[in-house]
């Protein structure tokens, strides 16, 4: 944003903003009868007026502020008007006792103000208001940093260093707050006289001054929600107008939580595992707890933050050493659910001290139908406690009683998963003093969710990997095959699969293809193939002599392959869980891409469940889904299908998966095992065209290496100083995976302290690494306040980027760029160097084995 003015914050250029938000007034005869017709603007000053000052209702009519209104939003000094008696200290502090003694009814008259003045019909109007109110008081930098504006959506403090784009406002709260700051430090009229000027146009043929359409251009704010209080939020603000807020009673003195936390106890502390041949078990008695790894908030000797690990976490230690807000990430099989389990029954433990009631979400079941998040919740406790009531489940909010915690933000749907994180952001600033854990795959994208802190879900260690198979109860449970086991966990296992062993998810299928065949392959096709073979097995060990043996009537091998013709047409639609009727979908879907389907396979879609579920423990339900016990099952069998299909229609899978870089499918482990076991026809009709395709595209070798660059990155990034965060990662789906398997090809993809750098240093794309009270984090560069020597924080590092595209574009102006772009000690020039070697290799290694296939036939 180009600022050739500093705008300042007073009475009148607020004034002046919320004036251009009322209704025109050729659209107020049609307007909903909730909202008022618009009025004047002295009726609109003295409506907001009356918010803090409400005794003063009559004094202040539209005839007698007709004269004065011109001159607050024109800059004129306020002093020793007595219609506005601002040099009056006793006027002053009854405004703002108003707001901070009786803070629900200055918020309740706020609502009743906007209703009647702004155009609320006009959704465009409420954001654009509240985008100029924010940048008004970022961009005034007579305004310090840590000036507090109670602006947030339950009107508690945020400090002007804390406002950031990705944050969501209520728009009511946003101009009471800001208008209570106004007031409580008597900022002078008179300093928005120049702003008004900037504003506003030269008059008109009648003498009027309009507000010019480019005063403003809130790019800066372009992504921040800007709301109106719904009805649960009128919950909060409508109840007591007389009590004061300085000293709220907990809910919990009054309401008796014992039958709702012995019922939610009783639900979580037995589980049945897939493992389990029925029943269920004790929690503690088979659950390993992993170790969870954060950022410490202390420093180290040299001031950096380092990592530390927590062993039997409970939500006391997450609160206490890590943050009230946090994602817990982990890959598939590690046991997130299992340790949100786990923080459940701590949280329950811990409840007569910590007084903070547990709430247990599974987020799978946040669908399309499902309405409003706190809606969402209320109905979850009452599944509980069919006596809590929606009063005091807002006034615990109010007060900070719950403790969330919400298993699998990865398990929404893709279509629900940005409503879902909209919402959870609106309640989580309405009722901040609340605490919130979320569960979710570490591969998800957690942009918007930016007041949370990220911990990870650490895999298991060796000695926790043999605790865990001591505690399994599976098969014939021998206890001299389990010790054999142990023992090669110890020696070789672990070391040699450390992947699977320190997983305990597939620890506990190793252990099972272990027990079934006395060894473990290396490979992950084979180990899920002989992990399949011993499930099947043991479904044919536990059958009697009169027990059909499948619900289809078919053989697990058979089955194999009906599962393999399902997870490729569901794992290429990015479906994971399914209800009965897509699983039906998929069934006939599945069945109708056999070609070698036989007379007598006409089970149905439920038998086929039956057997997935029953016969080979391989499917099981969860929170009303089907889903595989591990997705990994799904990525092996569709692989499966893919390699048994012509070797001509490989490459069509290679060109999907480029395609749709961010599907599900593409970020399994999906096409590695297709590699594993196709290697050479992947090489030949997959990697060999894609590498000609991007290598060699251009006249010149500068052409053809910055059209590589264009394809696979799109856009370069370069860090500076102690920021190391952001290194190149690739668009192309293809080009990652060849060099994540070719492993002399991959560089860091760093692009640090280059001599070139500062040339880059520009406000259309740096942003620069600070140390606030939240830790280290990227910040828009503050051009403005560099140029009127305000105070900024202290500069650790600073990222910058850069389109190719624009390189290509403009090759004179970006040479020297360009020039060490193609230098040797750049990563990515590295890269393609040995891109271009191993595309060689390809070739010669394709004809030799070609050139002896013929020698032989020849011979």
């Amino acid at each position: 944003m180009s600022i050739i003015f500093i705008p300042r914050l007073t009475l009148g250029t607020f004034f002046s903003l919320l004036i251009e938000a009322k209704p025109n007034t050729a659209r107020s005869g049609r307007m909903d009868r909730n909202y008022a017709s618009p009025g004047t603007e002295p009726r609109l000053l003295g409506d907001l007026i009356r918010i803090l000052w409400p005794s003063h209702h009559d004094q202040w009519s539209e005839s007698s502020l007709e004269n004065n209104t011109a001159k607050v939003k024109k800059g004129s000094k306020l002093k020793g008007i007595g219609w506005l008696p601002f040099d009056d200290s006793s006027f002053i502090d009854e405004g703002c006792n108003t707001f901070e003694a009786k803070r629900k009814v200055a918020l309740k008259a706020t609502k009743e103000f906007c209703k009647k003045n702004l155009d609320f019909a006009s959704e465009y109007k409420i954001s654009l208001l509240g985008r100029r109110i924010l940048e008004l008081i970022t961009f005034d930098d007579s305004i310090s940093n840590d000036a507090e504006f109670p602006i947030k959506p339950n009107c508690s403090i945020l400090k002007k260093s804390e406002i950031n784009e990705n944050m969501s406002f209520n728009i009511e709260p946003l101009i009471l707050g800001t208008f209570y700051y106004i007031i409580k430090n008597r900022i002078d009229n008179s300093f928005g006289k120049d702003t008004y000027d900037n504003w506003y146009g030269e008059p008109d043929a009648s003498n009027v001054r309009h507000f010019k359409d480019n005063a403003f251009n809130p790019l800066r704010f372009a992504n921040t929600s800007i709301d109106i209080l719904n009805d649960e939020d009128e919950t909060m603000i409508e109840r007591d107008d007389d009590q004061e807020t300085s000293a709220p009673t907990s809910y919990l003195n009054n309401y008796d939580f014992t039958d709702y936390i012995n019922n939610l106890k009783a639900e979580y502390t037995s589980i049945k595992t897939f493992v389990a041949d029925e029943g269920t078990r004790d929690f503690d008695e088979f659950y390993v707890c992993n170790k969870i790894s954060y950022t410490s908030k202390e420093r180290n000797a040299n001031g950096l933050k380092v990592q530390e690990k927590l062993l039997n976490a409970t939500t006391t230690d997450i609160r206490e050493k890590c943050s009230n807000y946090v994602i817990l990430t982990g890959t598939g099989g590690l046991g997130k659910s299992m340790m949100m389990n786990h923080l459940l029954l701590s949280a329950i433990d811990a409840y007569p001290q910590d007084k903070l009631v547990p709430v247990f979400i599974k987020l799978n079941e946040f669908k399309g139908g499902t309405g409003y998040l706190s809606d969402f919740i209320f109905e979850k406790i009452k599944g509980f406690s069919h006596y809590f009531q929606i009063d005091q489940f807002y006034e615990l909010l109010k007060n900070g009683n719950f403790i969330f915690l919400f298993d699998g933000l990865d398990e929404i749907d893709f279509s629900e998963r940005k409503r879902f994180e909209d919402q959870l952001n609106k309640f989580t600033c309405s009722y901040s003093g609340n605490s919130f854990i979320i569960s979710s795959r570490q591969d998800s994208q957690f942009v918007t969710l930016n007041r949370y802190s990220i911990i990870r879900l650490e895999p298991l260690e060796k000695l926790q990997s043999e605790e865990l198979i001591q505690k399994i109860e599976y098969g014939k449970n021998d206890p001299v095959t389990k010790q054999r086991f142990i023992e090669k966990l110890d020696t070789e296992l672990y070391d040699r699969h450390q992947d699977f062993a320190s997983n305990p998810l597939l620890l506990t299928i190793m252990y099972i293809t272990y027990e079934n065949s006395g060894n473990v392959p290396p490979e992950k096709h084979n180990f899920y193939r002989r992990a399949y073979d011993a499930l099947a097995e043991k479904h044919d060990a536990n059958k009697s002599g009169y027990e059909r043996a499948y619900y289809t009537n078919s053989n697990g091998d058979r089955l194999g392959d009906f599962l393999s013709a399902f997870s490729y047409v569901s794992l290429l639609k990015d479906k994971r869980s399914f209800t009965e009727e897509e699983f039906e979908k998929f069934f006939s879907l599945a069945k109708s891409r056999m070609l070698d389907l036989r007379a007598e396979e006409t089970f149905t879609a439920k038998q086929f469940i039956q057997d997935l579920m029953y016969s080979l423990c391989i499917i099981q339900m969860n929170g009303g889904l089907y889903c595989f016990v591990h997705d990994s099952f799904q990525e092996y069998f569709c692989a499966k299908f893919i390699s048994k299909i012509s070797t001509d229609s490989l490459g069509k899978i290679g060109l999907y998966l480029e395609s749709h870089p961010y599907s599900m499918v593409a970020k399994t482990e999906m096409f590695s095992m297709l590699y594993s076991m196709e290697p050479n026809n992947i090489k030949e009709k997959v990697f060999i065209p894609f590498l000609e395709k991007i290598l060699f595209n251009g006249e010149t070798s500068e052409d053809k290496y910055l059209n590589f660059l264009d394809y696979c990155f799109g856009e370069i990034h370069f860090n500076y100083g102690n920021y190391r965060e952001s290194n190149n990662q690739p668009i192309s789906y293809l080009f990652d995976f060849i060099t994540s398997i070719a492993t002399n090809i991959k560089t860091a993809r760093e692009l640090n302290d280059f001599d070139y750098i500062d040339g880059l240093v520009n406000t259309d794309y740096i942003s620069v690494f600070v140390d606030n009270e939240f830790g280290y984090s990227l910040e828009p560069f503050n051009k403005t306040a560099l140029l009127h020597d305000e105070e900024m924080p202290e500069i650790e590092g600073a990222h910058m980027s850069v389109e190719v595209k624009d390189m290509i574009n403009n090759k004179d102006q970006y040479r020297d760029l360009i020039d060490s772009f193609e230098s040797d000690y750049c990563d990515l020039y590295e890269e393609y160097q040995e891109l271009c070697r191993y595309y060689n290799d390809l070739i010669n290694e394709h004809k030799k084995a070609t050139d002896s296939l013929l020698d032989f036939i020849e011979e």
